[in-house]
């Protein structure tokens, strides 16, 4: 029997469900869906909301003021002309889910603050109302040397729609850099990095061992 395309089909099998077990779920999270220098519009980040009265929001590019990005091209102020929040909700997580978020934060002026949140919009799928659950929420300060980059503790999905929040903390139109916003979701089923590798070593294990019998097989034909 030749044992090689069933060996390629478990370790392709085994390396596309470990990819699967994490998903970025936000829309545009890096803010790379912009354009020029400096953007201030109801519309310059594409899956973002702002709670601001004039619906603007404010895209920075990579060095300008002399401010560089975390990574990419682009980067969001949360103060665009006023304190606000900006938050994106998401649909699609499954019911058991590990989720926990990934984003970089800086200060533009001096030490700023702003809370971030993760809110379990409940079966109604409406900010604001009795069913809603916050699920995380902390708030994080920064100045302006350098991004911190951080990553939350998991939280359990329930199936709804989840709300990701960043509410400035700071008065005024300056304040508040984000950057490189991650929402990732792992099934809790899925098992850990090192069963995997634990199965690979079990079908690379038990391929050599088929080759070396056929390969003893062949020794002996040929005496």
């Amino acid at each position: 029997m030749n044992f090689k395309p069933l060996f390629l089909a478990l370790a392709c099998t085994a390396i596309f469900a470990a990819s699967q077990a994490s998903a970025t779920v936000l829309v545009n999270g890096g803010f790379e869906d912009s354009t020029g220098n400096w953007t201030m519009s109801p519309t310059a980040a594409p899956g973002w909301s702002t709670t601001a009265g004039d619906h603007q929001m404010e895209i920075w590019s990579n060095g300008f003021m002399g401010v560089s990005s975390y990574e990419g091209n682009y980067f969001m102020e949360l103060n665009g002309n006023q304190m606000a929040t900006v938050y994106q909700d998401v649909q699609g997580l499954t019911a058991g889910d590990l989720i926990s978020l990934n984003f970089a934060h800086r200060g533009r002026v001096t030490s700023e603050s702003m809370r971030v949140t993760l809110t379990d919009l409940g079966t109604d799928g409406l900010y604001g109302t009795a069913d809603d659950v916050t699920l995380f929420s902390q708030i994080y300060t920064n100045g302006t040397s350098a991004w911190s980059y951080y990553t939350t503790g998991a939280t359990t999905a329930t199936g709804d729609t989840v709300r990701i929040s960043f509410e400035s903390l700071v008065q005024g139109s300056y304040g508040n850099f984000i950057d490189a916003v991650a929402l990732n979701a792992e099934s809790a089923a899925a098992p850990e990095p090192g069963t995997w590798a634990a199965l690979l070593l079990l079908v690379l294990g038990s391929f050599g061992s088929s080759v070396l019998r056929r390969k003893g097989f062949a020794v002996a034909a040929a005496r």
